[in-house]
C-alpha cells in the first residue's frame, strides 16, 4: 500500500499534464453495459485474479452486463474513467485525489475497511526514549509516510534527516541504534491510540515497545475508494452501493479478490474522506517537497 501511494504521488504532476482538459460529456443515459476498471496487480500480469467472478456478481447485483477493464497502472485507469471509457475504477487514495483533480466527472461511493476496522492510516514519528539525540531521523524519500509528514508543518525533527533506501531499513537503524527517530506509519482506527504498522514492526525486530515513543502523527489517509463516473444513472449507483456494502457477510469470496489487503468489507464514503490525499497531490503537482 506504501509503494501504490508513494509512487501515484511522485507521478501526480506528470499525470496532471498529460490528461488536465480530458473528460467526455456526461450523458445521463442509462447504461447498456458496467464496464470497471482495475489496475492488474503482480504476478497477475495483465489479469485481475477472479475476473469472471467479479463480472458474474456486478452483473447481478445491477441487471447489467458486466466487463473488466485491466488497466497497467493508476495513469491508465484515470485516463480510462476520466475519458468515459469506464463507469467504475479502483483506485488508491492518491490515484482518486488525481483522477478528480484531471476531471470533477469522478465520485467515490465507498473504501474498504481492514478487518481490525482500520479506515485508513497515519504517519508518525517514533523515537526510541534512550536515544541521545545525535543519530537524526530515518526517512524514506519518496515513501507515502513522507508524503504524509509533507502535508502538514510536520513533525519536529530535531537533528539530521538521514535517508534510508527502504522503509525496513529505516526501522533496522532505528532497531541498531544508528537512528534516534524514524517516519514510519500505523493503521488509523477512529478513537485509538497509535499501535501496530511500524510500530509491530520494530517490536519484531527487539525494540521494546516501552522504549517507543510517538511524538507526532498526521492526519489520516484513507484507504482508497472504488468511484464511479457522476453521470451514472441514480439506480445502478444505489444498486451497486447496496451491494458492496454487504458483501462482507454475503460474499467473502468476492471480497477475496476485489480488496485482497482490506478485508473488513466496505463502507460508504464521499469525496470529502479524501482531503488528506488532496493535499498530498496538491503539493506534488505544485512541485513542493519536504
Amino acid at each position: 500500500m506504501l509503494t501504490k501511494t508513494a509512487s501515484l504521488a511522485a507521478g501526480a504532476a506528470l499525470v496532471l499534464l498529460l490528461w488536465a482538459q480530458s473528460g467526455t460529456a456526461q450523458t445521463g443515459d442509462a447504461l447498456s453495459i458496467l464496464r470497471i476498471g482495475m489496475v492488474a496487480q503482480p504476478p497477475a500480469g495483465n489479469l485481475v485474479d477472479g475476473a469472471v467472478l467479479i463480472e458474474k456478481v456486478f452483473s447481478d447485483a445491477t441487471g447489467l452486463p458486466t466487463q473488466i477493464f485491466v488497466a497497467r497502472d493508476y495513469a491508465a485507469l484515470i485516463d480510462a474513467q476520466s475519458r468515459g471509457r469506464i463507469d467504475y475504477g479502483v483506485f488508491s487514495a492518491t490515484a482518486y485525489a488525481t483522477a478528480r483533480r484531471v476531471c470533477s466527472c469522478l465520485e467515490a461511493i465507498v473504501a474498504p475497511i481492514g478487518t481490525d476496522g482500520s479506515t485508513g492510516m497515519r504517519a508518525v514519528l517514533i523515537r526510541r526514549k534512550d536515544g541521545n539525540g545525535t543519530g537524526g531521523i530515518a526517512v524514506v524519500p519518496g515513501d507515502a509516510t513522507g508524503w504524509l509528514a509533507s502535508v502538514e508543518p510536520g513533525p519536529e525533527t530535531a537533528g539530521r534527516l538521514v535517508e534510508a533506501a527502504t522503509a525496513t531499513d529505516a526501522e533496522n537503524m532505528l532497531a541498531s541504534g544508528e537512528a534516534d527517530g524514524m517516519i514510519g506509519w500505523v493503521p488509523f482506527r477512529p478513537g485509538t491510540a497509535p499501535e501496530g504498522g511500524t510500530l509491530s514492526r520494530l517490536a519484531a525486530a527487539g525494540v521494546p515497545e516501552e522504549n517507543l515513543l510517538v511524538n507526532w502523527q498526521s492526519e489520516p489517509l484513507r484507504y482508497g475508494p472504488h468511484a464511479v463516473r457522476a453521470d451514472m444513472p441514480a439506480e445502478t449507483r444505489a444498486a451497486l452501493v447496496r451491494f458492496l456494502t454487504g458483501l462482507h457477510d454475503a460474499r467473502p469470496d468476492v471480497l477475496q479478490h476485489l480488496e485482497p489487503m482490506r478485508q473488513g468489507g466496505f463502507v460508504r464514503v464521499s469525496d470529502d474522506d479524501y482531503a488528506v490525499a488532496r493535499a498530498m497531490v496538491d503539493r506534488v503537482a505544485e512541485g513542493g517537497t519536504r
